[in-house]
């Protein structure tokens, strides 16, 4: 079986050897027929299942995959789920699948950040519907655009100063941009903690790390990098078992 994320930056895939997720293809969103070369690689029985944020790769798959080769997760794939969402059709299933995969390790409601080029920002109860969430800029696309918005100022780095307020140009940027990140993220789970009461939360993404170490002890944070893969599995079991 294998496990195909595609998302707003890059594509990944794993497959499960033993209890790891072992990734077993990793291209970057620049030449999308690199993609769809891979995937015509693949067995007709590799039982590829996949998740897509990008619709003109799928459909740059789906042309190439005359062997329907992969399974797509959709909106009829989880049609049996409680959804608490006014328009699921234009639901990133990812955010789903990383909901999902949060629930299997834990019995309690659960809030998964994933930090990636986007920052979503989505809860799931313990009885597996889908509450819905935040979409934020990703960190890196804040630096981006203040980069391209503002190309007389210096580019920084992702570090929080020691010191408020800022006291050097580099240090006013640093707080404008990453603590904007901090606080933004720090002032939706607040909001989800005040309507919902308490949660797990889960942090995966890119900048999984950067939030964890700002925010890991303050709110109990566990870190999973393969939390979607998990939800994908969590998904396909369900359904052999029905």
């Amino acid at each position: 079986m294998i496990y195909i994320d595609i998302g707003n930056t890059w594509v990944k895939a794993v497959t499960k050897s033993g209890a790891d997720w072992v990734e077993v293809f990793r291209e970057r969103i620049i030449e999308e027929e690199k993609i769809a070369e891979w995937v015509s690689t693949l067995h007709p029985d590799s039982n590829a299942i996949a998740v897509s944020v990008r619709e003109n790769i799928r459909k740059l798959i789906d042309s190439e995959d005359s062997n329907k080769i992969i399974t797509w997760v959709d909106l009829k794939t989880i049609s049996e789920f409680d959804m608490d969402y006014n328009t699921p059709k234009t639901l990133g299933f990812d955010r789903f699948l990383a909901c999902l995969g949060a629930c299997t390790v834990t019995s309690n409601d659960v809030v998964v950040i994933d930090a990636g080029s986007a920052c979503t920002i989505d809860m799931m109860s313990s009885y597996r519907t889908y509450r819905g969430g935040v979409i934020m800029p990703g960190l890196s696309l804040l630096h981006r655009a203040m980069e391209t918005g503002t190309p007389e100022l210096p580019t920084v780095s992702s570090e929080i100063p020691d010191q408020f307020p800022g006291k050097s140009t580099e240090a006013c940027l640093q707080w404008g941009i990453n603590g904007t990140f901090l606080h933004a993220v720090r002032s939706f789970l607040d909001q989800y903690a005040e309507k919902y009461g308490t949660f797990d939360l889960f942090v995966t993404g890119g900048d999984a790390v950067w939030i964890n170490e700002l925010l890991g002890s303050e709110y109990n944070l566990k870190m999973r990098r393969n939390i979607i893969y998990d939800g994908m599995e969590e998904l396909h079991r369900m359904r052999e078992k029905n």
